[in-house]
């Protein structure tokens, strides 16, 4: 709710790009439509073009009725996130945006408590080290990015930067995933 985070990394699991936008207008109660398109496609246009692009789905149940807002805002980030980053769709007929569960995250790599995913913070704790320690590590990071988030990422109470860990566990199960069903 309160960040947009995303982690580039191409087939040789290589993080070209790791960052987070924090939401300003619509953390302030404000609904409007145009704030929606004007904050998400500013945070959007951030991204780096790519082949395609994986959406986490939330796992909100709608049957919540105290939660509807925030499912509310969700899905017309989720929808705006989809129609801005699919610009070509009409004429192409290809989707560009795809979305992955974040149950699958956590049980790809076994941070499930129950039905919900844990924090993830800790194992990309490791894998950053291992990045910069090991030859064969999981995943390899740019030089630069690897300065930046050696020490970012160690938690300081409420900023633990959960959903910037997200984003990079994500691309991480997605590339890994879709190794193990090409074999």
């Amino acid at each position: 709710m309160k960040r947009l985070a995303w982690a580039h990394m191409d087939r040789t699991m290589t993080v070209r790009d790791w960052r987070q936008h924090e939401w300003s207008p619509l953390l302030k109660g404000k609904s409007h439509p145009d704030l929606y398109l004007e904050e998400v496609s500013s945070a959007l246009s951030l991204l780096p073009p790519t082949d395609l692009y994986i959406v986490e789905k939330s796992s909100l149940s709608s049957q919540n009725a105290s939660m509807f807002p925030v499912t509310l805002h969700l899905r017309v980030v989720e929808a705006l996130v989809y129609a801005l980053l699919n610009p070509g769709y009409m004429v192409e007929r290809q989707h560009r945006v795809f979305s992955m569960a974040r149950s699958i995250v956590g049980k790809h790599f076994d941070i499930m408590v129950g039905g919900a995913k844990t924090s993830g913070v800790e194992l990309v704790q490791q894998l950053v080290e291992e990045a910069e320690t090991l030859q064969q590590s999981r995943i390899h990071l740019l030089p630069e990015l690897l300065l930046q988030y050696k020490h970012k990422l160690h938690p300081r109470g409420q900023n633990r930067n959960e959903e910037l860990c997200d984003a990079l566990l994500q691309a991480i199960a997605f590339y890994e995933l879709l190794r193990k069903h090409q074999t």
